[in-house]
């Protein structure tokens, strides 16, 4: 057997597993995998709930399942979602538009706004929304083969349209870039420049706000380049000793969406020197370009797969990595057995649940949905799934 099979053997015995959904389920006596089947959570009482930590996600992420949100869709409002320490809240909804861009035959990325090839996403929900519209019937879900989401170009692996009450499911695939951010630093943008911010362990920020890149880069390291070329442009700015006029177009087309090595980390991790391969008069030629530190990301490790789903008045919405963490092995890397496994609990939760999906607990004292929700329904007592 070859070193490095060993050596991969030898790290995947180190690393746990993630259960199935049905083993989680035998795990949590009285459960039955209903987001809203945890009557001891009640939004109205901060003692059932730590730091908006929401117990189904917790259930959902023991199953390797992460970036979870359920939806309300009459009001666009979050029912519950995964907890991000940095933000001390529930994941939510993009906040702003945004472009997302795609790279052209030459490898170089397509940065003309007005292009075909790039898309705007004006209001992430509108993307859920489509896939509940073409997820109605057989020929229209044929269709639904592209979601663009989260800042990412998702492809479809496989589909399954509306069968009754049972709502429309789909299963995406995408290479998710992830930030470099150090471990305990957050980042923002504020008036076009990225600054960082040190929080603790429960997400308390600490400290003053620094414009100095507090990202994990060095020498030697793999890492993907930014396709934004407002945002490069934005960081590259101050940095004038490492631009020019006269090359910054051919900079952008050689560097912008690339693959690229670090060869040395200069002012403090504000600028990286970086080489990248391109394809150039017939065969491939190595050029080196300067890069904010800022504007790289991880290389993404293998594909992650977008899940979505419907169950009455709500969208859920989780991600699976197709890949290996520090901690824990893949559940699987073929796609096929998590689609059977999240069409499952789809017809799971639209079993147990009433016309509205809301699998409310029995206490009646106990609101388990926010109040927005709650509220909607109580003004909308007729809404049934066909409606």
């Amino acid at each position: 057997m070859k070193s490095a099979d060993k050596a991969q053997k030898k790290a995947s015995k180190n690393r746990s597993n993630f259960m199935t959904i049905s083993e989680a389920k035998e795990s949590v006596e009285g459960i039955e995998t209903g987001p809203f089947d945890f009557p001891f959570y009640d939004y109205n009482d901060g003692s059932t709930w730590a730091n908006y930590q929401h117990p189904f996600c917790t259930f959902m992420e023991q199953c390797g399942y992460h970036s979870i949100q359920i939806i309300h869709k009459p009001t666009g409002v979050l029912a519950c979602g995964s907890y991000v320490t940095e933000k001390q809240d529930q994941k939510q909804l993009a906040a702003a538009p945004y472009y997302i861009y795609q790279a052209g035959l030459d490898g170089s990325v397509i940065t003309d706004k007005e292009s075909e090839e790039v898309n705007y996403v004006e209001n992430e929900m509108n993307s859920l929304l489509e896939f509940v519209t073409k997820s109605q019937s057989e020929s229209s879900m044929r269709t639904f083969t592209t979601c663009f989401f989260e800042n990412n170009k998702w492809k479809k692996v496989r589909n399954q349209e509306r069968n009754g009450e049972i709502g429309g499911v789909s299963v995406m695939r995408g290479k998710k870039r992830t930030s470099l951010n150090s471990a305990g630093w957050s980042s923002r943008v504020e008036s076009g420049h990225m600054c960082w911010q040190q929080y603790g362990d429960d997400g308390t920020p600490f400290g003053e706000a620094t414009w100095d890149p507090q990202v994990d880069i060095e020498a030697g390291m793999d890492a993907v380049v930014t396709m934004d070329s407002e945002f490069f442009y934005n960081a590259m700015g101050p940095h004038t000793a490492y631009y020019t006029d006269a090359t910054w177009d051919q900079h952008n087309k050689e560097i912008l969406g690339r693959k690229v090595k670090v060869l040395e980390v200069l002012e403090n991790r504000h600028i990286a020197r970086c080489s990248t391969v391109i394809f150039d008069g017939g065969e491939d030629k190595t050029v080196e370009w300067h890069v904010p530190g800022e504007c790289l990301a991880k290389e993404p490790q293998g594909d992650t797969l977008l899940l979505l789903g419907e169950v009455g008045q709500f969208l859920y919405t989780a991600q699976m990595g197709l890949f290996p963490t520090a901690t824990h092995n893949p559940r699987s890397k073929n796609p096929n057995p998590i689609f059977s496994e999240w069409v499952s609990l789809m017809n799971t939760l639209c079993e147990a649940g009433d016309d509205s999906g809301s699998h409310n607990c029995e206490r009646e004292d106990v609101e388990n949905l926010k109040a927005e929700i709650s509220g909607w329904m109580a003004s909308n007592a007729d809404w049934t799934y066909e409606s």
